[in-house]
């Protein structure tokens, strides 16, 4: 009962703050938390690890980046805690910000502190079901500067995206699925900074399969029937590529610049999540080979995106400019190589699609390498 009660009697307290013309107040979480989970008070401290399983927003890339030191060493992201915390006060407020204002004058309390990836996160899922690591890393990042202005702006521009993403839909891109729309930072996440933060690179991304099902669907020169030519006297389709692997640096070349004169790539390498990004001179069309990617030896598929910059009308009527990504999900039949192994299949691809042909690209003078974080 006493858990059931503090449940209740918080989302009472958060509904009567959320009626609040001014004022927002919502009692600390601390205590039924660790009623809930079956934690005495220790000294009004409270040290709550829930199992791995469930921790919803970290990823390996947020893991491995401590939150800055100015947060005190009790002062953690509480991953289930804080999610569950989250998606409670933006269910009973009703309004995002309004919960972002309730989250900033209870920023005393440790679990709203640390609060706003989670906040966002929860929203954004309302609003796009398929959340992806990369926004992860980005709500990550944001929520490291405890910045209210950054938080105030990620947070409008989230809701103009969900308020217009019909919209944007059935005039960009009407024959993608619903759940082939995501959330898209344009930017280096690794080098963002409330100063440097712009609106407008927070993008709404558009994904489409390659598939006979979808004979028009395309991104520039890649479209169902395309074919390179990576030496003479051979040409392959890229669609369900099954060349040999020692090609694969050619088709990566192909996807990303398309036929003609050898143009300038600009590869970063990720060592430690096990993948690259390789991105054409202007960055408007890029490929990610990630484990998402090579993971699994019958779904070995390449994603080739382009930012487009249209302008168009809001559902307000307003004239707006807005950067769009469009995303190509382009399989491969590698799978079904004879030499791909029964047993260690991950490693052996991470090394054909990924170190290999980072290697060939290696000295080759219109390549730019640079050993980074890609998220």
């Amino acid at each position: 009962m006493p858990a059931a009660y503090a449940q209740k009697n918080f989302y009472r307290v958060a509904r009567k703050a959320a009626s609040a013309p001014r004022q927002y107040v919502v009692p600390s979480p601390a205590k039924q938390l660790a009623r809930r989970y079956g934690m005495p008070p220790r000294s009004g401290k409270f040290v709550i690890k829930p199992p791995k399983s469930r921790t919803p927003l970290q990823s390996p890339a947020a893991t491995r980046r401590a939150v800055p030191p100015v947060l005190g060493k009790h002062q953690t992201v509480f991953s289930y805690e804080s999610t569950e915390l989250a998606s409670s006060l933006l269910q009973h407020v009703g309004h995002p910000l309004k919960a972002l204002r309730i989250m900033w004058q209870n920023q005393a309390d440790r679990y709203y502190r640390s609060l706003f990836p989670f906040l966002a996160a929860a929203y954004s899922k309302q609003q796009f079901p398929n959340f992806s690591p990369h926004m992860r890393e980005f709500l990550y990042k944001a929520g490291t500067f405890q910045d209210k202005d950054l938080e105030s702006k990620i947070l409008q521009r989230l809701m103009f995206l969900s308020a217009n993403k019909e919209h944007f839909h059935q005039i960009l891109s009407p024959n993608t699925p619903e759940s082939g729309m995501r959330l898209y930072y344009l930017n280096d996440i690794v080098h963002l900074t409330p100063q440097n933060f712009s609106p407008s690179n927070l993008v709404l991304s558009f994904e489409r399969k390659l598939s006979p099902k979808q004979p028009n669907t395309a991104i520039r020169h890649i479209n169902l029937t395309t074919k390179f030519h990576p030496v003479e006297n051979f040409t392959y389709p890229v669609y369900q590529y099954a060349g040999p692997w020692g090609f694969l640096p050619d088709l990566y070349n192909f996807m990303v610049n398309g036929p003609g004169p050898q143009k300038k790539l600009m590869i970063w390498f990720d060592k430690e999540s096990r993948s690259l990004a390789i991105y054409n001179e202007d960055r408007s069309v890029w490929l990610r080979i990630t484990p998402h990617e090579y993971e699994n030896a019958n779904n070995i598929h390449l994603h080739l995106n382009e930012k487009r910059t249209v302008h168009l009308t809001s559902i307000s009527g307003r004239p707006v400019t807005e950067n769009v990504v469009l995303n190509l999900s382009v399989p491969l039949g590698l799978g079904k190589r004879q030499d791909v192994p029964a047993t260690g299949q991950e490693g052996f691809l991470y090394k054909q699609l990924v170190l290999n042909p980072l290697k060939y690209f290696r000295g080759k003078d219109y390549v730019t390498i640079q050993e980074r974080l890609i998220f």
